[in-house]
């Protein structure tokens, strides 16, 4: 993804990535590491995002989610 590209999904994305984080965390501050954390990973990826605005949102839920609440996802259906 472009910086170019990228600066504008965060224009029009992050108000929305953060509310939406902060309504699974409770935590405002939480919420903007978290969104953060995925413009960064975003950032990152070397392939094409065909939906980036889809992917922020995936990674926001499962950022917002405790680590034991995932890993006791997986083994249930594993």
């Amino acid at each position: 993804m472009s910086q170019l590209a990228l600066a504008e999904l965060y224009a029009r994305q992050a108000p929305r990535a953060r509310n939406l984080a902060f309504l699974l965390t409770g935590d405002r501050v939480l919420a903007e590491d978290l969104v953060q954390g995925c413009f960064v990973k975003l950032a990152g990826r070397v392939r094409p995002v065909d939906d980036p605005e889809a992917d922020l949102c995936r990674m926001v839920v499962n950022d917002s989610q405790p680590p034991s609440q995932t890993a006791g996802a997986v083994r249930a259906h594993a």
